[in-house]
């Protein structure tokens, strides 16, 4: 487990109190299995916290985050997103996170061989099953033509995001 410790304050230096609510979907990491739930977590007088989590970085499926409600005693409500490094402690500013990562669909490449796919197919459904298709036959040929012109621009910004990514995950594994 690490522990996020850390002190809330407002904008202005004062310290903030309330509360915390941390929430999950569930997830598993080094073998461990941590149930969905939601927990509040007090905020000290003083505006300190310690809050402990499982880590989500590494966890399984990929992509899972805590999502963080603040609900403060001026009255400002407002959620984050944390990525948990597996450390023993943390800090808020080192596990917030502008943008969750989201979950993606994995496709085994033997799905695509042990059909007989070649270089160029893509599985598809064919009204009937998953099969390899020729991008053609899918009435898919006019959309990659227009799709051509900007693929060099969505390679740069993936590079770009990707850089961003791993930026990111050396920040959080404290690298």
């Amino acid at each position: 487990m690490t522990t996020i410790e850390d002190t809330i304050r407002y904008l202005d230096g004062s310290l903030a109190s309330g509360q915390i609510t941390v929430s999950s979907p569930p997830f598993q990491f080094a073998g461990i299995a941590v149930a969905s739930g939601r927990r509040s977590f007090p905020i000290g007088p003083d505006g300190t916290i310690q809050i402990p989590c499982f880590p989500t970085i590494g966890a399984q499926p990929v992509g899972v985050y805590y999502t963080a409600t603040y609900e403060l005693d001026k009255g400002s409500v407002y959620d984050e997103y944390w990525l948990m490094p597996s450390t023993i402690s943390t800090n808020i500013p080192t596990i917030r996170a502008s943008i969750p990562e989201t979950p993606s669909i994995l496709i085994n490449a033997q799905q695509l061989t042990s059909a007989g796919a070649v270089v160029g197919q893509f599985l598809g459904w064919n009204g009937a099953n998953w099969a390899p298709m020729w991008p053609a036959a899918a009435g898919l040929a006019s959309v990659a033509a227009a799709r051509a012109e900007h693929l060099n621009e969505d390679v740069r910004q993936l590079q770009l995001l990707v850089k961003q990514l791993m930026a990111r995950v050396k920040v959080l594994e404290g690298e």
